[in-house]
């Protein structure tokens, strides 16, 4: 998949160019303080992380439901989704990357260093904007190109699991996205606001 780099200098510019974009589909938007940042989980920024996620997530998830289960907003927390979500408002670093459907939320944390004054020098703010249904499309024609035994992110080394991938990603509707957890061999949807 490739993306477009477009340079606006102004708000009036922005909202344009949103409008153009958005042709009457479904956009999803993040801002970053610096075009330099590359589009990644925070957890990723970490070499140690990225050789052991998944035995980080569950401890983390796992000393989180015992220290935190006093606080009145974790109590509807049910699957290990939901806590990763939770933790990572909190602060703490995961596999999850934010969108917003709001492409001011995106203008926000764009321009926040710049309206806290720790703009770093030479950075500019950047947005990123995606349409779902084509990503997805993009995704599904990655999966199936894939071959058994290819290095391949997302554990779906196997051609059961890449069909059941495909499946769920033509299925699902462009209001959320499901997740697998391969560990546990569940389905998971997670509502994305």
């Amino acid at each position: 998949m490739t993306y477009q780099r477009i340079i606006v200098t102004s708000i009036s510019e922005y909202i344009s160019r949103v409008i153009e974009f958005s042709d009457e589909s479904e956009v999803w938007y993040r801002g970053h303080t610096s075009h330099a940042y590359f589009l990644e989980p925070s957890a990723y920024r970490y070499k140690r992380f990225r050789k052991n996620s998944r035995n980080i997530e569950e401890r983390s998830i796992q000393a989180a439901q015992s220290d935190m289960l006093h606080i009145d907003e974790t109590q509807r927390l049910s699957i290990d989704l939901d806590w990763l979500c939770y933790l990572q408002h909190t602060g703490t670093p995961t596999r999850l990357l934010d969108w917003s459907s709001e492409f001011h939320i995106a203008l926000y944390f764009a321009f926040e260093d710049y309206l806290k004054d720790r703009a770093k020098s030479g950075s500019f703010p950047c947005i990123w904007a995606i349409k779902p249904k084509a990503f997805k499309k993009g995704l599904i024609e990655y999966i199936k190109t894939k071959k058994e035994g290819d290095k391949f992110p997302f554990n779906l080394k196997k051609t059961e699991q890449r069909e059941q991938a495909i499946k769920l990603l033509q299925d699902e509707d462009l209001k959320g996205t499901r997740f697998i957890d391969n560990h546990e061999n569940q389905k998971k949807k997670f509502q994305l606001t």
